[in-house]
């Protein structure tokens, strides 16, 4: 009898880790695995318990939303400080306001080989 009762605690406690490893954020309420994991372990057939109960409840956890985009191109903070950095660099080399546009290296400068495009400033 005793173990029969031993194998079920761990069968419990096995199914429960399985069942909580297949489960998402909102199902584990946003409580991550490793956490449900040790519970059922430090507790055996009584965390799984728990988890078996907490998880079938019908209204899951609320979703985490992200906190930052996952590329900074996808980051309107992000471009819009660069834009910010871009016209203050662009108004301290020229000394002209950020508002006027800024001209680009003009036909001259090309023919010359000289590319103000490039960082370096010449020929490639």
């Amino acid at each position: 009898m005793r173990v029969l009762l031993t194998l079920l605690v761990l069968a419990v406690t096995v199914y429960g880790i399985v069942d909580c490893s297949q489960a998402d954020a909102r199902t584990r309420r946003n409580v991550p695995l490793w956490v449900w994991v040790l519970l059922m372990v430090a507790l055996p057939g009584v965390g799984a318990v728990i988890w078996l109960v907490l998880s079938r409840l019908t209204t899951p956890g609320p979703e985490v939303p992200r906190s930052r985009p996952v590329a900074p191109d996808d980051d309107p903070e992000f471009l819009r400080e660069l834009e910010r950095r871009n016209r203050e660099r662009a108004r301290g080399e020229t000394g002209a306001p950020t508002d006027a546009p800024q001209d680009g290296p003009d036909q001259t400068d090309r023919e010359a080989g000289n590319d103000t495009d490039r960082p370096w400033g010449g020929r490639s």
